[in-house]
């Protein structure tokens, strides 16, 4: 396992364990007050915890704290303290100039985070770029260093659909070529489809983990928990029940391709 919690109690929050495997993708949903963004904190370090969370076999204390944050990347919803530079090209030499990469080593890794992600702004100034694009350039940031942990807070809401398909379809890339994982920490659902495994919250506890295809069948325990429930999810079930299709779905354009072809 590339992170763990052990026994973490904080707040309202009573012995709580969790694993995460390496080269996977998880998805911490919950409602209002569930839970999510005081987790969030503890597993980034931003809440003090004493020796509960372990990443990449460091353990998180006040000792550690430097080395801990070295194995993750944190992406929260840009806000006007989001950057430092005017330009995108200092933007992404800062993090990397501090950790003592070479010139010629901080050219490739930018080049390598910029091919990936298939963007074309590297030469503006961030005040040219659009919201989802500065969106995109906290990811590659996050990304630079290779953690082995990325974290996400509510980042996926910004997106279009397709925007968000297309996104994920290249972290998906990050994640078998750099061996990272990805833990979702999000209020929506429409991204879960994306993911390995949900962690569903409530009222600070852990309710439990599901897969994706869990949505179709335990559709109710999700909306019980204060979750919104995707309309695609919706129509399955109640298309289902009438009989008139035999499968799930995650993308409308399908179902109406094969009701309809």
């Amino acid at each position: 396992m590339v992170l763990e919690i052990n026994n973490l109690n904080y707040y309202s929050f009573e012995n709580i364990n969790l694993s995460f495997a390496n080269k996977r993708f998880y998805s911490v949903v919950g409602g209002n007050n569930s839970g999510k963004t005081t987790l969030f904190k503890l597993m980034t370090g931003f809440i003090p915890s004493d020796n509960c969370i372990v990443c990449n076999k460091v353990s998180l204390n006040h000792d550690s704290i430097n080395n801990y944050i070295q194995n993750i990347g944190i992406v929260e919803v840009i806000n006007d303290k989001s950057f430092i530079y005017q330009k995108v090209k200092d933007e992404m030499m800062y993090p990397l100039y501090n950790l003592e990469y070479s010139k010629n080593k901080i050219e490739k890794r930018i080049n390598e985070v910029i091919d990936l992600f298939d963007v074309s702004f590297l030469d503006k100034n961030i005040n040219e770029l659009t919201k989802c694009e500065k969106q995109i350039l906290l990811i590659m940031l996050a990304i630079l260093h290779k953690p082995k942990v990325l974290f996400f807070d509510n980042v996926f809401n910004i997106f279009s659909q397709d925007e968000e398909k297309k996104l994920l379809s290249i972290l998906r890339k990050f994640i078998e070529k750099e061996n990272l994982t990805i833990i979702n920490f999000t209020s929506s659902l429409n991204s879960a489809f994306s993911s390995d495994k949900l962690i569903l919250l409530s009222n600070f506890k852990i309710i439990g983990e599901y897969l994706p295809s869990d949505l179709y069948n335990d559709d109710k325990l999700f909306y019980q928990n204060g979750l919104e429930i995707p309309f695609i999810v919706d129509l399955s079930v109640k298309l289902k029940i009438y009989g008139l299709i035999d499968k799930n779905y995650t993308s409308i354009e399908k179902m109406v391709d094969d009701i309809w072809p």
